[in-house]
């Protein structure tokens, strides 16, 4: 499964990324380059808002 950074920023606003290995748990969980550096720009703007994968 490949995520955007919509879902997962949503989801880490809410704590609950946690969801996605519970509904998808046969899948690998990726993000592409692109999504892991809006990730990364957010945080350092001062949102934490992911656990690792």
């Amino acid at each position: 499964m490949i995520f955007d950074t919509d879902i997962l920023s949503m989801l880490g606003k809410i704590g609950k990324v946690d969801l996605l290995r519970k509904l998808f748990p046969e899948s690998s969980l990726i993000i592409t380059f692109e999504v892991y550096n809006e990730l990364l720009r957010a945080k350092e703007t001062g949102y934490d808002l992911l656990m690792t994968f």
